[in-house]
């Protein structure tokens, strides 16, 4: 049988889309279509959502390709401004994501990787 991950991506109080990911979990299941599973967003507790306004988010990205994600930074910067949330203008994109990064998560050049974090990093903690 197949195997379906849905995702409640909803972490609002009072959401009401977990309603329909619990209908298709049901659905799947009693159909004997799939064996379901949800991933809930709001299990994982990002405190981000917790109050809405004035928040900094700082935004990284990867890809396999040149482009580092810039195109999901995009459409991501808008979605989290739609929410009310606030993001730095610091952004950490990362092209080639296979060559800069290990299965451990060591640079290949550590020395420019750290330089660029430490901007990164130092544009979210001075925002207020």
């Amino acid at each position: 049988m197949k195997e379906i991950a849905i995702i409640s991506a909803s972490v609002r109080m009072g959401r009401l889309s977990h309603r329909v990911a619990l209908y298709f979990k049901r659905y799947l299941e009693c159909n004997n279509l799939a064996n379901a599973e949800i991933l809930d967003l709001k299990e994982y507790n990002f405190p981000v959502f917790d109050e809405r306004h004035h928040k900094p988010v700082a935004i990284s990205t990867v890809s396999d390709g040149s482009f580092g994600g810039s195109q999901v930074l995009t459409s991501l910067q808008f979605s989290l401004w739609k929410m009310k949330i606030r993001t730095v203008t610091a952004m950490f994109p990362v092209p080639r994501v296979m060559n800069a990064f290990d299965e451990n998560g060591i640079p290949s050049d550590k020395e420019a990787t750290d330089k660029r974090a430490a901007n990164f990093i130092k544009a979210l903690l001075e925002s207020k």
